[in-house]
């Protein structure tokens, strides 16, 4: 008898710890998005302890509003995702920057052309308000890894980035 596997799985996998403390709504959405992968990867999220040196990290209190989200694979092979919750503040935003982040720790880079998968996010800016446009929350579409799984050959690169 052969076995299918419904859905892909990717082949890089990571433990993050949270940088806090956090509002509890932001540490539910920070769990809720590890949830969401843990359906294609091993990934998972833990407080971090008082020395993070050498760990990967996820800070949800950054002050960055020129990049609301960013992750940064460091020249150690450690892995920093930054996101400013202040800067961004509808909820479901922040659940989307998280989400987005998270699949850039996987391995997964922007698909080319841009598609309707969560790496392709990116938050709309109102100039007249000074603040970002709500958007619904978003889902991890199943028929959109294959598409972003022939982009997971991202190398941990002295100082690379992505947003």
């Amino acid at each position: 008898m052969k076995m299918f596997f419904l859905f892909p799985i990717l082949a890089h996998s990571i433990s993050l710890c949270l940088i806090g403390p956090n509002p509890p709504i932001l540490y539910s959405l920070i769990q809720t998005a590890v949830y969401n992968w843990q359906l294609y990867a091993p990934i998972s999220v833990q407080d971090c302890p008082l020395n993070t040196e050498g760990l990967n990290t996820i800070n949800l209190n950054v002050r960055n509003p020129q990049h609301p989200g960013l992750t940064r694979f460091r020249s150690d092979g450690t892995t920093h995702i930054e996101i400013d919750s202040h800067s961004i503040g509808f909820l479901g935003n922040i659940y989307n920057v998280m989400l987005h982040e998270l699949g850039h720790t996987l391995g997964l880079k922007h698909p080319q052309p841009p598609n309707d998968s969560i790496m392709s996010y990116q938050l709309q800016y109102n100039v007249l308000t000074n603040e970002y446009y709500p958007d619904p929350y978003h889902v991890i579409h199943p028929y959109t890894i294959p598409a972003f799984q022939s982009n997971s050959s991202l190398n941990a690169e002295l100082g690379l980035s992505f947003g």
